[in-house]
């Protein structure tokens, strides 16, 4: 091979190892971009949760969505199941006067009483606990996430409102941000209301192959 051949594929190799090295710079300049983007759109969702902690924090009150949905609760159950709303109108009231913790540990207790109906008569529950002088709510919720009646999360949500209740018992003045109080508040009304609904269609399946069956 002359030294002219040779140039000129020395100045190939060169003029490509040019390329692909201007190449790797924009495209690793572009991934700089995208990673800048994100960077700032994700410190823009953080300031944006930050401000909306702040506002729920700097709030005398807690957000009115927990006291529609509260309302909405103790409207539905007026005509079902007169204990229940009684219940509910006591959380109701304690959140009017900021006994926020207390109302709380109502609703947690409502959670407790549907289950207590739900394995009544459950005889794999009853073998369970035989040992046990009486289940506690930590029992029920186990054998509940074991049984399928709960899911995962709602198994989650109803034993975080569990720790909530039970920390209030036993500690004084205790301070809790509005945000886990309105989350609790929140997360207590939805599992009331799925449990309610599980458990009137168990009935109601019941009550069905029981007329079925005369």
């Amino acid at each position: 091979m002359d030294n002219n051949n040779s140039n000129k594929i020395f100045l190939i190799i060169g003029a490509v190892a040019a390329i692909v090295m201007v190449w790797l710079f924009l495209d690793n300049e572009d991934k700089k971009k995208i990673i800048a983007d994100l960077e700032r759109k994700n410190d823009e969702k953080d300031d944006i949760n930050r401000k909306l902690q702040e506002k729920i924090e700097e709030s005398e009150e807690i957000p009115a969505e927990v006291k529609n949905q509260l309302e909405g609760l103790i409207e539905k159950y007026n005509n079902i199941d007169n204990n229940v709303s009684q219940e509910l109108m006591t959380a109701s009231s304690l959140i009017e006067i900021k006994e926020y913790s207390k109302a709380i540990g109502v609703l947690t207790k409502i959670i407790e009483n549907l289950l207590k109906e739900k394995y009544s008569n459950d005889l794999r529950f009853k073998e369970k606990m035989k040992n046990k002088s009486f289940p506690v709510l930590k029992d029920y919720l186990d054998y509940a996430k074991e049984d399928c009646f709960l899911s995962a999360e709602e198994f989650h949500f109803a034993n975080g409102l569990r720790e909530i209740r039970n920390e209030d018992a036993h500690q004084l003045n205790i301070k809790k941000s509005k945000l886990l109080t309105s989350s609790a508040f929140l997360s207590a009304v939805d599992l009331i209301i799925k449990m309610s609904k599980k458990i009137a269609g168990i009935k109601k399946t019941i009550l069905i192959e029981a007329t079925n069956g005369l």
